[in-house]
């Protein structure tokens, strides 16, 4: 069973590893509405990383986020790397939030073999880059760790251990 929490006039479900055709079929629909991923072949393999979905009294789609594992610049360990959208009309105060916590937590608690370490986090929104958002970021348990080949930020949220591996 899905586990599905309520936040403000949506509906947040946790669907990693378990989405269901119906809801695959829905996250395509939400990408493709607000040409999130323009390319369909990489919306077809992305819509089996989502972890979260958010969805309107509708049932509609408004907000996924989305895991994948890779290692952080070569240091042989893998880590979930966290992405996250949601459409503009519906971003309400403190959604990004609750939904970065619930996909945290999520993963944390998500059984598999050779799990990743933590998450990592690369703001690719430059709102995202700003002072208060960062300092957010910082409440929230993640762990500035710089700017990526890109210039964005970067964040570490680890499962069991508060920092990177090497950094402290």
């Amino acid at each position: 069973m899905q586990a599905t929490h309520p936040y403000n006039k949506y509906t947040i479900t946790n669907v990693y590893g378990t989405a269901t055709p119906d809801q695959q079929q829905r996250i395509l629909d939400f990408w493709r509405r607000n040409n999130a991923i323009g390319n369909l072949q990489e919306a077809q393999q992305r819509v089996h990383q989502v972890v979260l979905i958010a969805e309107d009294e509708g049932k509609q789609v408004v907000g996924v986020s989305t895991a994948y594992i890779q290692q952080y610049q070569g240091d042989m360990k893998n880590y979930f790397f966290y992405r996250m959208f949601i459409e503009p009309g519906s971003r309400v105060y403190g959604m990004m939030e609750f939904m970065t916590q619930m996909t945290h937590e999520s993963l944390k608690n998500f059984n598999m073999p050779d799990k990743p370490e933590g998450m990592i986090v690369i703001t690719e929104n430059p709102k995202l880059m700003r002072k208060g958002m960062r300092r957010m970021l910082a409440r929230s348990g993640l762990e500035y760790i710089g700017k990526d080949n890109s210039q964005q930020d970067t964040w570490y949220w680890g499962f069991d251990k508060p920092s990177l591996p090497g950094r402290k």
